[in-house]
């Protein structure tokens, strides 16, 4: 409990740090992101399945993309 405490609590000091308020992406925001670190706490499990979620979802941007280009 207190692995998966600290973990949200990091998670939401990144939250607030990342909020740059203006509420939109450039256009080479969502493709150029660096990888997002392993939070403390994170079983390997949930860890992979983050990780196959986030394939997906870049997969699916970069055909979105093709598509309406």
């Amino acid at each position: 409990m207190k692995a998966s405490k600290e973990a949200e609590d990091d998670l939401e000091d990144e939250m607030l740090d990342a909020d740059s308020g203006s509420g939109e992406l450039d256009e080479g925001d969502a493709r150029d992101d660096p990888p997002f670190l392993r939070p403390r706490g994170v079983t390997d499990r949930d860890w992979r399945v983050h990780e196959v979620l986030d394939e997906m979802l870049r997969e699916l941007d970069k055909k979105f993309r093709a598509i309406w280009a």
